[in-house]
């Protein structure tokens, strides 16, 4: 870190994640194959600071704890289809929920100034969910050529402690020969 950081120690941080898999390849008729995913990521966070500073109104000591969690969270469905011997298609859907609570750091000070306590919020408590469908395709035009195209809309939703909430669609694209 920078020198600043002399004394920051992270006495704790636990990273748990559990992921659900399965996939079903039928290699024929137009369902070619399915695909099924469900996860959960989550961290756990502790910071400490111990710092002594030197400066022009003399030596200040300062201690600070800090703290955080999040998580992640969701799942996806996709099929692959293959309609004709030229053509194949992914289409599915997906959900992520991301969540974090609000970091907690609490700073004490002592030196020149009277001894204070602040407990700052670093940022707040956050939520954002994304729940996006999608669709690509692939077109075998001759031995040499393919031509692709796909589409995904997500409708992401955002909400924070002390904030309006706030959504938005999202459309993206793609072509390619």
């Amino acid at each position: 870190g920078w020198p600043m950081m002399k004394g920051a120690a992270i006495p704790s941080e636990t990273r748990t994640s559990l992921s659900l898999d399965y996939g079903w390849q039928l290699g024929r008729g137009a369902l070619d194959g399915l695909t099924l995913r469900a996860y959960r990521q989550k961290l756990d966070h502790h910071m400490t600071v111990d710092a002594v500073m030197q400066g022009a109104m003399g030596t200040m000591t300062s201690k600070a704890d800090a703290t955080s969690f999040s998580t992640t969270s969701g799942g996806r469905a996709q099929l692959r289809l293959l309609p004709s011997p030229r053509l194949q298609a992914d289409v599915g859907a997906e959900v992520t929920r991301w969540f974090a609570d609000g970091t907690r750091w609490t700073q004490t000070a002592s030196g020149a100034m009277p001894p204070a306590e602040n407990t700052f919020r670093t940022w707040p408590g956050v939520s954002i969910t994304d729940v996006g469908g999608f669709a690509q395709a692939e077109l075998r035009v001759t031995g040499a050529l393919t031509a692709s195209a796909g589409a995904r809309v997500d409708r992401v939703s955002r909400d924070a402690e002390d904030a309006p909430a706030s959504a938005e669609t999202v459309l993206t694209g793609n072509a390619g020969l």
